[in-house]
């Protein structure tokens, strides 16, 4: 299964840039900022997060999703 995620929408002026981060559990999993994640034999038991931040010359800001359910298989 795969999982994906959208940024939302973000206002500011500079336009902010964007980035994503997925977490197992509330741990960060490294390497995966892009905007799907994959499910493996790893996440299975786990609740599955994504934090999108955006930042500008303003600052920085952050919005997580909803947790998944317990992955139960993948």
């Amino acid at each position: 299964q795969t999982l994906t995620a959208t940024d939302g929408t973000w206002t500011g002026t500079p336009t902010p840039s964007l980035s994503r981060q997925w977490f197992a559990d509330g741990e960060s999993l490294p390497g995966q900022k892009g905007t799907t994640l994959t499910l493996t034999e790893d996440h299975v038991g786990k609740v599955i997060t994504v934090m999108v931040t955006a930042s500008n010359a303003h600052g920085t800001a952050h919005a997580i999703s909803a947790a998944t359910a317990e992955v139960t298989g993948a």
